[in-house]
């Protein structure tokens, strides 16, 4: 009996040790996590799953308390799971610093998108960048100019403080740089003059101020402006040096009111080749070394022309009049179908392809948002907190996410419960998500376990002089002798 319970102590203590196998033992739980292995085809960063506080503390750099986000955690109960993940070069293995939000972070558990997540960014740090803003020069934009007017909007939008702050934070030791551009048929600075960059708070607000509301309109060549954008701006001497001596990532924001629309027979459908050259155009920008490839935003300027647009599963090689337009694809742009609303579809394509995000805003708050956003902080690592249904962590599971923006990457995990026994449940917390309870509630479980071993182990011999003892008293009162079972057998019978 001793020997059973000492292999039940043993198989117990095993459980949290880590094996030869490659797995390790996820702190304050009874799962174990295996190795990870990257994900996909052509990945072009490093999706760094970080597995324990020792790898949080070493490869983040994070004091013991701060890996307390870090580590993972894993609770049956709850059906919750949470890990950590950096993005490091593929080439030269340094960790690179990206503005990830949640819906740029796809999560699996079994190959199934979790019904719940949560991506918590750490390690906020700017980094140097360059803005280039293409404004929508044309006619359009000038009527009505009142305060209400699309080129007042965008007046407001640049001239708020929380934009400009984005532009050229107050701290940190980064640079900055703005290219403020106007397109019709060309791409023109605001002030009639060759692109240059813009390095301070001051300059900007003069150059604002000063050439925002000029301007002759013209015609809107929106995709010829975007081709510029990510072609022979970026091969410009000045615009080319300016980015390499200080390693600056170029984001491009392009706004508009409306629509492509070169000449007045223009119709929506007539934009379907010429949109399918600008994405081949953009999506051969992004091929340059990471770092370097530019990020393209798009914004319109009013209400979408189609709100129910969805972007095809996979990005298609030519795009024809009745996808980009719908009913609309006959239909003139020049004083027709550009009252109606925006090119909302060429705007998402776009930045479908340019690997940022698409908006569609009425007021100058919403188009400050978007400079903000564009202008977002890079982050050094991300939590991720997810909520399954406790079933599917009653078995083994493969634990994946990838990347859905700024670069290709993918991981994935594998994840293994205990089959024996269950950590302590998550303790609820203020905002709905689990938190894990004290060490003295993990004693209050394994105590019990332990005392039925060590009952288990001494009961055989415990009882066994308990019955002697109570057997042997018995005999004696009845007058001393022996128990009939220790009574000599007779000669002969």
């Amino acid at each position: 009996m001793r020997s059973a319970w000492l292999l039940g102590l043993g198989l117990l203590v095993a459980g949290c040790e880590d094996p030869k196998d490659g797995l390790v033992p996820i702190e304050g739980t009874t799962y174990r996590i295996g190795a990870p292995a990257q994900d996909g085809d052509k990945n072009e960063v490093i999706v760094d799953m970080l597995r324990s506080r020792d790898e949080c503390r070493a490869k983040l750099e994070l004091t013991d308390e701060q890996a307390e986000d870090c580590v993972p955690r894993f609770d049956r109960a709850t059906g919750q799971g949470r890990f950590a993940f950096r993005i490091v070069d593929k080439v030269n293995l340094d960790p690179l610093f990206l503005p990830l939000a949640e819906e740029n972070i796809k999560v699996s558990h079994d190959n199934r998108p979790p019904p719940e997540v949560r991506v918590t960014r750490h390690d906020a740090r700017p980094t140097s960048q360059l803005f280039i803003l293409l404004i929508d020069g044309s006619q359009s934009m000038h009527e009505p100019s009142t305060q209400e007017g699309p080129v007042m909007k965008v007046y407001n939008a640049l001239m708020d403080p929380s934009v400009i702050d984005g532009f050229f934070p107050k701290t940190g030791s980064v640079e900055r740089g703005v290219l403020l551009l106007r397109f019709t048929d060309q791409v023109r600075g605001f002030d009639g003059g060759p692109p240059r960059v813009i390095t301070s708070r001051k300059e900007y607000k003069d150059v604002v101020q000063n050439y925002m509301l000029a301007g002759s309109p013209g015609w809107t060549h929106l995709y010829d402006a975007v081709d510029f954008s990510v072609g022979k701006l970026l091969e410009d001497a000045i615009v080319k040096d300016w980015i390499q001596q200080r390693r600056a990532e170029p984001t491009i924001v392009a706004l508009t009111d409306g629509f492509n629309n070169e000449q007045s027979s223009d119709s929506c459908g007539t934009n379907a080749g010429r949109l399918t050259d600008t994405l081949e155009k953009v999506s051969t920008a992004r091929k340059s070394e990471f770092g370097k490839r530019p990020t393209v935003y798009t914004v319109g300027i009013g209400r979408a022309l189609r709100p129910g647009f969805r972007l095809p599963k996979v990005a298609p090689r030519q795009i024809s009049p009745s996808m980009l337009c719908g009913r609309y694809q006959d239909s003139v742009i020049n004083r027709g179908v550009e009252l109606l609303g925006i090119d909302n579809a060429s705007l998402d394509l776009m930045a479908a392809a340019g690997g940022g995000k698409s908006f569609v805003k009425s007021t100058h708050k919403g188009l400050a948002s978007v400079f903000q956003e564009a202008a977002a902080e890079r982050y050094g690592w991300y939590q991720v907190d997810y909520r399954v249904d406790g079933f599917y962590h009653r078995r083994s599971f493969d634990l994946g996410m990838r990347l859905d923006a700024f670069a290709r990457g993918g991981a994935k995990v594998r994840v293994y419960p205990s089959g024996w026994v269950d950590a302590p449940a998550l303790a609820p917390g203020d905002d709905g998500w689990g938190k894990p309870v004290s060490f003295r509630v993990t004693l209050t479980l394994l105590l019990p376990l332990l005392s039925l071993l060590l009952i288990g182990g001494f009961w055989g011999p415990a009882s066994y002089n308990a019955r002697r003892a109570l057997f042997r008293r018995a005999v004696k009162d009845k007058g001393g002798e022996p128990p009939p079972s220790q009574t000599p057998p007779t000669m002969g019978t």
